[in-house]
């Protein structure tokens, strides 16, 4: 019988290359079984008194953690995307790999992406003359780090300071209605985008532009004022469940674990969803009076960011075109705990149903405020009602009781300007 190696975290029906459970079956007709990865190694290297010469096909960046599994191999690195190799590694792009002959190595090491997807696929395993027999399967959820983008909804006309952490990717918002060139941080205007829309729509032009144009395996959003802490540290906090600083600049961001990427890392691949802490709306007063749902907290609104029959339509379009969304509707409006603000990180299959949603409502609330004037009046109007959407897409995650979801504080920083800019020049 053949062998395919792989760790020892690896199943077969976990593979869902190019369909659900072909490449399985593959495997399986061809009468191949698994082993773990650092025990083929070991074994090999005994029974043959050298170390055996592997070619790593890796997707993403990979621990280290594999280092000491393969301390004892010959590795060649071959980047896939965004794969990088160690320093001390020789390595190979996937341009490059045309003159490469996998004759001369023993293995052929393919790390996997996400729940087992395979990185290279069939038609490319058979162009490149590999032998299914010196194959090691490499599954990324053990080894890999995970693909994360935090967009930062950033304002065209403030400029302000950014996180230099690369987990966080900053947007500038209705970056449609920019002046061309001269700008450092991306736009929400390239690819599939609303960008235009951004006067409606506030910062879910970014999130829908990272959901259309970004390839990865958490997704979050946040404001340039905004962040989640990932601090171990509980801070206290205002009426609203803020925590509220002034500045924001190296000394916060080390305070809220802004820059640990290895705590946020395990705080998020640890997790279906992080989630800003709810605020309790009985605490929270608007115009020096308190309520005591969620309903009748946005309501108090009316006149001022809403009109007054806008929730009843955010309610008809749900019971419409969402109606497995009323029940969750119902209870977060008609509860106690706000969770507004559009600040998370949630794995792909949840972001994705996220903005899926918001997109099917607000699209149709959209052109029915359109038609009746209330845009004219009221322009945010569909921001407001994605960011209740938002919420009750929170508390469905939450009541279904089936997903790992870790609720960390939302730092709000007073000034975020930075202090090098030029005040007659222009927004960055």
């Amino acid at each position: 019988m053949d062998e395919v190696r792989c760790n020892a975290d690896f199943s077969l029906t976990s593979i869902t290359s190019w369909g659900q459970g072909k490449f399985s079956r593959a495997l399986q007709g061809r009468g191949i079984r698994l082993i773990p990865v650092e025990e083929e190694l070991e074994s090999w290297g005994s029974a043959h008194g050298r170390r055996p010469r592997i070619v790593l096909y890796a997707l993403k960046e990979i621990k280290p953690e594999f280092l000491a599994t393969a301390q004892s191999a010959q590795l060649l690195w071959v980047c896939v995307e965004q794969g990088k190799a160690p320093d001390g590694y020789p390595s190979l792009t996937m341009a490059e790999l045309s003159g490469l002959s996998h004759a001369a190595y023993d293995f052929v090491i393919l790390a996997a992406e996400g729940e087992g997807r395979a990185v290279i696929g069939k038609q490319r395993l058979e162009m490149a003359g590999i032998d299914y027999r010196k194959i090691l399967w490499l599954q990324t959820g053990r080894y890999c780090q995970k693909n994360i983008a935090i967009l930062v909804s950033r304002r065209r006309d403030i400029p302000s300071v950014a996180v230099p952490n690369p987990l966080y990717m900053p947007v500038r918002f209705g970056a449609y209605y920019d002046t061309p060139g001269g700008h450092i941080f991306r736009g929400d205007n390239t690819g599939d985008n609303i960008s235009r829309y951004q006067p409606y729509f506030s910062e879910f032009t970014v999130q829908y532009w990272g959901w259309k144009n970004l390839k990865a395996d958490y997704y979050g959003l946040c404001h340039y004022r905004r962040y989640l802490s990932f601090a171990d540290e509980i801070f206290p906090v205002n009426e609203r469940t803020f925590v509220k600083e002034q500045l924001l600049d190296t000394g916060t961001m080390e305070r809220y674990g802004l820059l640990d990427c290895r705590r946020m890392r395990e705080v998020i691949e640890g997790n279906d969803a992080v989630l800003n802490v709810p605020g309790r709306v009985e605490r929270i007063p608007i115009e020096g009076k308190y309520y005591q749902t969620v309903w009748e907290l946005w309501a108090a609104h009316a006149g001022l960011f809403i009109r007054e029959d806008s929730l009843t339509a955010l309610m008809e379009a749900i019971e419409k075109q969402e109606p497995e969304y009323l029940l969750s509707a119902r209870e977060y409006l008609h509860g106690s705990l706000h969770r507004g603000y559009n600040c998370y990180v949630l794995r792909r299959e949840l972001f994705a149903e996220l903005c899926r949603l918001q997109e099917h409502i607000l699209r149709g609330l959209f052109t029915r405020f359109l038609r009746d004037d209330t845009l004219r009046h009221y322009p945010r109007v569909c921001g407001y009602m994605g960011e209740i959407l938002y919420g009750i897409y929170c508390h469905k995650l939450v009541r279904e009781d089936k997903w790992r979801i870790e609720e960390r504080q939302m730092v709000e920083f007073d000034d975020t300007l930075l202090k090098e800019y030029d005040r007659g020049g222009s927004a960055l």
